[in-house]
């Protein structure tokens, strides 16, 4: 039963990131003030994987949600390089946030190419111009923190 609905999430998660469409929030069991997520108690521990929700305004407003696997580097989505200005990030995970040269386009996550990187755990941040980070996001690597 479980399995069944894992494969419905995935499936329905691939399909809506293949269309492009947005998707309005992520799925979390944290509390939240306002609409914006606090920091709070967090359920089971996390799974290997999980989707961070990358917005490319303050305030977790006009997102994509980006698939993340533990120890992996991916790219950002391409209207969200350089333009991420809030990112919610799932409870359990750390997430480091890769600015790198212009001519990086694989690798994005080692430290020699990047000019310069920020952490950040759950539940993210709703204005990355409070870390120095706005705009400047090209690649994501997430670990559970365990």
């Amino acid at each position: 039963m479980l399995s069944t609905r894992l494969i419905t999430f995935v499936v329905a998660s691939v399909a809506t990131l293949t269309l492009g469409n947005t998707v309005p929030s992520v799925n979390t069991t944290a509390p939240k003030v306002n609409g914006m997520l606090t920091a709070g108690t967090c359920g089971p521990p996390p799974v290997p994987w999980t989707f961070i929700l990358a917005c490319l305004n303050d305030n977790y407003s006009d997102c994509d949600a980006v698939p993340v696997v533990t120890g992996g580097c991916a790219q950002m989505p391409a209207r969200q390089i350089n333009a991420m200005s809030s990112v919610q990030i799932p409870c359990g995970w750390v997430c480091t946030f890769y600015n790198t040269d212009a001519t990086t386009t694989v690798n994005g996550c080692d430290l020699s190419t990047a000019v310069s990187i920020t952490t950040l755990m759950f539940p993210g941040s709703s204005a990355l111009v409070q870390e120095a980070f706005d705009n400047v996001v090209d690649f994501v690597q997430c670990n559970t923190d365990d």
